[in-house]
């Protein structure tokens, strides 16, 4: 390897999509249920609350819940990692899959969610339910992980500098002037 060679990241996106918030946080249920050592992780806090508060009130399993500046390779290593959202900004979650030596990061997110609005989100919930997927339906696909990762790029060409949030409503706000997702 030539000293000026950029080194190759290793590891994998698998992206599971519903239709719903909803159907997103069932998932999480039925997955901590099949799998004790499940650790969830959000990258916004109010994505973190509303994960707890789903478990709190539909589950009696208590899962691990992180928010991504408290994941490390300490309370992670030998778990089932599941980011329950994207970041907007696809170096932000590199950085962090990276940091965590993850050979695969599972990633479960909503249609409703504002990354997917901000791209049409709504117009694809639509097309689904005519074609009769139930919402707890998920969508697993190479193509789907490709078209978000570019979706990702497309944000991270428009911010320039980016300001924090606690929400991703709230960061496409503050970050993406004129978008109201």
């Amino acid at each position: 390897m030539s000293l000026f060679s950029r080194n190759k990241i290793s590891f994998k996106i698998i992206d599971t999509v519903y239709v719903s918030a909803i159907a997103k946080w069932k998932a999480c249920a039925n997955t901590a249920a099949k799998n004790a050592t499940t650790v969830f992780i959000a990258w916004f806090p109010e994505t973190l609350q509303q994960l707890e508060a789903y478990f709190s009130a539909h589950s009696t399993i208590k899962p691990t819940t992180l928010l991504y500046r408290n994941a490390n390779s300490f309370n992670t290593k030998d778990k089932n990692i599941i980011f329950v959202e994207h970041y907007p900004l696809p170096k932000k979650e590199t950085d962090l899959f990276v940091s965590l030596t993850l050979a695969a990061a599972h990633v479960y997110s909503s249609l409703d969610e504002p990354l997917f609005m901000h791209f049409g989100g709504e117009k694809m919930i639509e097309l689904l339910s005519k074609l009769g997927m139930k919402e707890d339906e998920p969508l697993e696909n190479t193509m789907i992980t490709k078209a978000l990762h570019n979706a990702q790029e497309k944000i991270a060409a428009k911010v320039t500098l980016e300001q924090s949030a606690t929400a991703q409503a709230e960061w496409f706000r503050k970050n993406l002037p004129g978008s109201t997702h």
